[in-house]
């Protein structure tokens, strides 16, 4: 890579912690506290990716989030790191996790989910101790959000107030996400499950249960109820006839959404949901640790949102890696 392209690259990525103040910090006070903090981070930011655009690969390790932030770190990765390299994914559980507690502690969950395969050059498996040794173990202070995450997500909130949107970045990421290979039997029997669903116009909806991380993911602004995506569905005269697709962790939205649109709502039995204020996957607010199924369940959601024509949607993880995995979808982000 040549160095001043790859100079260009880390000040981006350091640029994009700042860009994350400016989105969520809107109080003046609070900026001028954090500040000194962010510019510390967005300068090891830099060095992280300088160094990332130069190894002949990386190990990205668990961040205590849930299963999609960390699959977008991934993804920062696999966009990083030169052609050729390898991305280890050391999603190895140690059981002390709150919030990644998808499965028994020792447990390598990306390595469950997908198979080794390479995509556009660059090797992604799970971690090999064996083999990965000499490999650079990034820092997880800047995994997630892993350089430009943070930015994404301030991009993803624009498009969500109506800004510009992240179509250069999906279209890029699309290398990544769209072409790394599912082994899962109950990811891929789900998939077979579902196998019609894109044959005709399908509108697709991922609805979060309200609670703290929904909210912060929308900036900060009121929750979103279900009666607002009903009423964003609604809108939609083009879609009044299609099948919707309702992909979410929240206890009522599958009555709700049928209420309002009967037989045309599809939407999978037998997923983990509750109620508001709780979370599925953190043990704190779901009294139990989540599964494996749930990190199945996740991705299979969104595996089949990217198969309908149009996404309804607040900000969140899912939403991102949705558009990641089919750039050309169109989306509707639901106001509060």
């Amino acid at each position: 890579m040549a160095l001043s392209a790859a100079l260009a690259g880390s000040l981006a990525d350091a640029w994009s912690w700042l860009e994350f103040l400016a989105c969520h910090e809107k109080q003046v006070i609070k900026r001028v506290i954090v500040s000194p903090v962010y510019a510390l981070l967005a300068l090891g930011s830099f060095f992280v990716s300088l160094r990332t655009r130069y190894s002949k690969g990386v190990v990205v390790r668990i961040q205590d989030v849930g299963f999609f932030s960390n699959y977008l770190a991934v993804l920062d990765a696999c966009a990083r790191v030169p052609p050729g390299a390898t991305v280890a994914v050391d999603w190895r559980l140690s059981g002390d996790e709150k919030h990644f507690t998808y499965g028994r502690p020792g447990t390598n969950v990306w390595a469950e989910l997908f198979a080794a395969t390479t995509v556009a050059g660059v090797a992604v498996r799970g971690v090999d101790d064996a083999t990965d040794a000499r490999l650079y173990v990034l820092p997880r202070r800047f995994v997630l959000p892993f350089f430009r995450f943070h930015s994404y997500f301030t991009a993803d909130m624009k498009a969500h107030w109506g800004g510009g949107g992240l179509d250069a970045v999906a279209r890029s990421y699309h290398r990544f996400a769209g072409t790394i290979t599912i082994r899962s039997p109950y990811v891929l029997q789900a998939l077979a499950d579902h196998a019609d669903l894109g044959d005709g116009p399908t509108v697709g909806v991922h609805k979060r249960v309200n609670n703290f991380a929904s909210l912060y993911q929308q900036g900060g602004v009121n929750s979103l109820d279900n009666d607002k995506y009903v009423a964003k569905l609604a809108s939609l005269a083009r879609f009044e006839k299609s099948r919707i697709y309702l992909a979410t962790d929240d206890a009522d939205a599958p009555r709700l959404f049928k209420d309002a649109f009967g037989e045309r709502v599809v939407v999978r039995d037998g997923v983990s949901r509750v109620g508001e204020g709780h979370e599925v996957h953190m043990c704190e607010m779901n009294l139990k640790p989540a599964t494996l199924t749930e990190a199945c369940d996740v991705l299979i959601d969104a595996l089949l949102l990217a198969k309908c024509d149009v996404l309804v949607c607040g900000s969140s993880a899912v939403s991102l890696a949705v558009r990641f995995m089919k750039p050309a979808i169109e989306t509707h982000y639901v106001r509060s």
